[in-house]
């Protein structure tokens, strides 16, 4: 009912937050130059659609989480609303990941298998989703997508070990982005934004956060569900690194450029993620219901996978930087 209730929130309020931005003229422009991929003005408000959605389907079920989350996702949204509007220095947009973290912890949510370290890992995973999720926000439908089969692979795994309330969060949060991926899918005619990759990154931290007291083997599934979006950071460093390039600013060299440029179409690759999105969410499941041993090496295996593909694609990436 979650995921139905938000999905119909989300085909409403997408096309009001559209109109939103157009009208406060909260836009990505394009830039003339290859940074930018679309060829006219674009609103960021699609965030406000998607926690909007979330909000009312929480709302009418009797499920709104505590005032604490509630606060870190509407601090993560505002914050990134004002670096959409702004351009918010990179040390205030820390000190809001950071400030909605410190609300998680707040909100009772710890990383128990990690001991006194639990709630600093909580604050920790907060600014890596939120970055994460930006950093794979580069293409259309892609960071909705892959945030939909996330959301839906993290449900199951909470409804295990009985956290209904976070089903309901997740099912609320897939529901909301494919409503939202309704404009957002190519050619898209909203975006997320920084609003809306901020909020969604708390909302995945905050559904790990909610598996935090159920040992490893949750933890493991929860990280292989949000698999492609790790990747994607670690190869974002990984690759700046090497060029000697500066970890803030955007570039044309992500993940999924390299991956269109190899197969002539953006479409195919953001089709291409979510496939491996879906089967990282998949193995997940599996990771969930079987001892910790096994689940562990499925996850180290996974991640030697990664690892190979992230070479050969980090190698495709420094061809083409070296070519222009």
């Amino acid at each position: 009912m979650s995921f139905v209730i938000a999905l119909g929130s989300g085909v409403v309020l997408t096309p009001i937050a559209r109109a939103v931005g157009l009208l406060t003229r909260i836009v990505d422009r394009p830039d003339g130059g290859d940074l930018k991929i679309h060829r006219r003005p674009i609103p960021l408000t699609g965030g406000i659609a998607v926690v909007g959605a979330v909000a009312v389907t929480l709302g009418i079920l009797d499920r709104l989480p505590s005032p604490w989350i509630l606060g870190a996702i509407g601090l993560a949204l505002t914050a990134g609303l004002a670096d959409d509007v702004l351009s918010l220095p990179a040390t205030l947009r820390l000190m809001a990941q950071v400030g909605s973290g410190l609300l998680l912890v707040g909100g009772g949510l710890r990383l128990e298998a990690l001991g006194i370290l639990g709630a600093p890992a909580v604050v920790i995973l907060a600014v890596v989703t939120t970055n994460a999720v930006n950093l794979i926000d580069g293409q259309d439908g892609l960071a909705g997508g892959l945030g939909t089969v996330a959301a839906l692979g993290l449900a199951p795994l909470l409804a295990w070990q009985g956290e209904g309330a976070g089903v309901a969060l997740a099912l609320a949060t897939a529901g909301a982005l494919a409503g939202f991926l309704v404009l957002n899918r190519p050619p898209a005619r909203i975006f997320l934004g920084n609003g809306g990759a901020y909020a969604l990154g708390v909302l995945l931290a905050a559904l790990v956060g909610s598996l935090g007291a159920h040992g490893w083997r949750a933890l493991l599934a929860a990280a292989l569900c949000l698999g492609v979006f790790a990747f994607e950071l670690l190869f974002t460093v990984a690759r700046r690194l090497v060029a000697r390039r500066p970890m803030a600013g955007g570039d044309r060299g992500h993940s999924y450029d390299v991956i269109a440029l190899r197969t002539g179409d953006r479409l195919t690759s953001t089709l291409l993620l979510v496939a491996v999105g879906i089967t990282s969410a998949a193995l997940a499941l599996v990771v969930g219901r079987i001892p910790l041993a096994p689940g562990a090496a499925i996850v180290l295996a996974s991640s030697a996978g990664a690892v190979m593909w992230g070479r050969r694609l980090l190698a495709a990436s420094r061809r083409r930087l070296h070519a222009t």
